[in-house]
């Protein structure tokens, strides 16, 4: 019987313990909202002059702080959606539309320095939603090659008109920058930014 009263007695103890746990995790505050003071932003119609060839829209983009430092762990590190008149993008659209982009972008910082050619290469990791790799000479501070990770969303808004929703860094996917931009591009949409009014 002792034993008995010994063994309820400790389920009693394990009980309260457990009980407590569970009342810390609930009143556990939530985590902190991502804050993007300090971001830059620019918002510009599409096509720019530097990549003409790009489709009609516009174009709108959150810098992180110490984004053009090489010093920086922020370095070249922002996020930009197109809302672009054409049906939304695969994979090979949007290599296509990211070279485009980034070779007539170094080559106006560049002001006539010799170049390497972007090299994009995308991959499809999900519905929607596609990775990259990103290499060329950054002409943005050092005019050494550099290697980029992006992340990029396409989405259809209407029958011929669509988003691309790209986060870029050098950044390993680990990296507390990746939340950043997510939020970012959040920040972006939630701005309801002014979208090509061309007729479908």
């Amino acid at each position: 019987m002792h034993a008995h009263y010994r063994q309820l007695a400790i389920l009693s103890v394990v009980c309260l313990v457990l009980s407590a746990c569970a009342a810390r995790q609930h009143t556990r505050p939530a985590s902190t909202p991502i804050s993007l003071a300090g971001w830059q932003s620019e918002t510009f119609p599409l096509p720019p002059s530097f990549a003409p060839g790009l489709p009609t829209g516009t174009e709108s983009l959150r810098f992180a702080p110490g984004w053009r430092d090489p010093k920086s762990e922020n370095f070249w590190s922002y996020a930009f959606v197109l809302w672009i008149d054409e049906p939304a993008p695969d994979a090979a659209r949007t290599d296509q539309l990211l070279e485009q982009y980034y070779d007539g972008l170094m080559a106006a910082f560049a002001e006539g320095k010799p170049l390497t050619p972007a090299h994009v290469e995308v991959t499809r990791t999900a519905p929607h939603i596609f990775h990259a790799r990103m290499h060329l000479t950054d002409a943005f501070a050092t005019f050494k090659p550099i290697d980029l990770r992006l992340v990029i969303e396409s989405r259809q808004e209407a029958p011929s008109r669509s988003t691309l929703r790209i986060q870029i860094s050098p950044q390993p996917s680990t990296h507390p920058i990746w939340p950043s931009l997510d939020a970012a591009i959040a920040s972006i949409l939630a701005q309801d930014v002014a979208r090509p009014t061309q007729p479908d």
